[in-house]
């Protein structure tokens, strides 16, 4: 009977023990295993606060970075801030060698670019810029270009980058039927200058037609009149030749054909006012050489004058590359 007790007390004991045991579980479980989940999903659950400022300038630093890039031709940088869906079909050494030929003749007296603000949007960003372009040291009137545009880029990775549209299906459609129709097959077009255009010199078909229907995509009443030309000779079973007869053909010329004609003619116009502009400047350029030599001779007039060296400001057309 004397050991009754000491047992009674082992069991209330361990009992205790056991209860102490398991809130000490239950305690450590809250603080190291559910209080952090718990803060965890809180967090994940709270909007992430976006540091505007810092990415604005971000933003500024990356669209100066890429204009200077330009400015100076250096066209390695600007390959690697171009869209992957164009990296995609033209290699760095392509990139470059198309863009020094077609930068090769223009040059402008002076180029000066304005950041007139920068905003951000959440994960968009918006350059608003403008670009004054000189031909002539007066740089006034029809020597005076000016362009106001807001470019818009988007910040993924935690960088920014262009844009890199892509077309949609409407116009992706109509590219291709352009391109194997009036180009390709019935010779509307020609082939070229249009895969020279749209294709970055490469002469890739599948970039051509993607970057006409971006370029389409940005001008919505141009491809509505591609559009509605390709429906018009598709309806009336027309086949363009290079020598149309119908009177229904000559007719439908209000569209794609006569946009083409028109452009074809107009780039002839450019390239009669290049040529003579380069016969000009030529012409100049050789009298000032002869002002040079007589300027050197101690027997001529004209020793020791001043001569003025002409400036190129000819400027070799876009649809000449």
């Amino acid at each position: 009977m004397e050991n009754q007790p000491t047992k009674l007390d082992k069991a209330i004991k361990i009992s205790i023990i056991a209860g102490v045991l398991m809130a000490s579980l239950s305690v450590a479980y809250y603080l190291v295993v559910f209080l952090p989940k718990n803060e965890a999903k809180k967090t994940s659950q709270e909007p992430q606060v976006i540091d505007i400022e810092s990415r604005k300038q971000a933003l500024a630093e990356f669209y100066n970075r890429f204009s200077d890039a330009i400015d100076n031709k250096d066209w390695g940088i600007v390959y690697e801030s171009t869209p992957q869906s164009i990296k995609a079909y033209i290699t760095k050494d392509q990139f470059i060698a198309f863009q020094q030929k077609r930068t090769e003749t223009n040059e402008p007296f002076s180029k000066d670019t304005i950041v007139n603000g920068v905003t951000v949007d959440g994960e968009k960003g918006y350059v608003d810029r403008t670009i004054t372009i000189c031909l002539t040291e007066e740089c006034m009137g029809t020597n005076r270009l000016e362009d106001n545009a807001k470019k818009e880029y988007i910040f993924t990775n935690g960088k920014w980058h262009q844009l890199d549209p892509q077309p949609s299906e409407r116009a992706l459609t109509v590219a291709t039927s352009v391109y194997y129709d009036f180009v390709s097959k019935y010779k509307q077009i020609d082939k070229d200058s249009f895969l020279q255009k749209y294709s970055f010199g490469t002469g890739n078909e599948k970039l051509a037609i993607r970057q006409y229907a971006v370029w389409l995509d940005n001008d919505m009443q141009q491809l509505i009149v591609v559009e509605h030309t390709l429906n018009d000779l598709k309806a009336k079973n027309a086949v363009p030749t290079q020598a149309p007869q119908s009177n229904n053909y000559q007719s439908s010329e209000s569209s794609l054909d006569k946009l083409m004609r028109e452009q074809q003619q107009d780039c002839q116009q450019d390239l009669a006012k290049y040529s003579s502009c380069i016969a000009e400047y030529n012409t100049k350029l050789a009298e000032y050489n002869a002002c040079l030599s007589e300027a050197s001779d101690p027997n001529s007039w004209r020793h020791s004058s001043f001569c003025s060296k002409p400036f190129k400001s000819c400027f070799k057309p876009v649809c000449a590359y």
